[in-house]
């Protein structure tokens, strides 16, 4: 399966659900590192994953409509 230029896969549909379900996968993931990291006390690392996950999610909304 090719990627079009925005990093989507070319095929409609089973390939943009594939897709859009790695991406929640990350997001969830990006969510948990960051939680572990102000548990711990990792403040700047925090923010950073923090402004990842929220990236990602504004791109996930952008992306469905």
């Amino acid at each position: 399966m090719g990627l079009s230029t925005n990093g989507k896969p070319i095929t409609p549909y089973v390939g943009s659900w594939a897709w859009e379900m790695e991406q929640r996968r990350k997001l969830g993931a990006l969510r948990e590192e960051a939680t572990a990291l102000f548990v711990h006390g990792r403040h700047a690392e925090f923010i950073e994953r923090s402004d990842e996950a929220a990236n990602l999610e504004r791109r996930l909304k952008r992306d469905r409509s």
